[in-house]
């Protein structure tokens, strides 16, 4: 005879729920404002690129518009691409 199972996430230590990337780009840029790819990875403490590839898809859902400008970054000025929280 089979015991009974119960597979929860309601007291496993082992299995958190967490939000996702996107979530928490959008709960720590407030409407209004500027920020890079760069910022985001820093603060959020995740790769470049995987922050720039989810302010993009932000972008296409239209939370974010993002145009080239130059910025200045230590003494080093180049052209970022930025975004704006809509």
């Amino acid at each position: 005879m089979k015991k009974k199972f119960t597979l929860t996430l309601d007291g496993s230590d082992e299995f958190l729920l967490v939000s996702n990337i996107k979530e928490r780009i959008l709960n720590v840029v407030p409407k209004g404002k500027k920020t890079t790819s760069r910022i985001i990875a820093n603060g959020l403490n995740i790769h470049e690129r995987y922050s720039l590839k989810s302010l993009t898809r932000l972008e296409e859902a239209g939370y974010f518009s993002s145009e080239l400008t130059p910025v200045k970054y230590k003494k080093t000025t180049c052209v970022a691409r930025v975004f704006k929280r809509l």
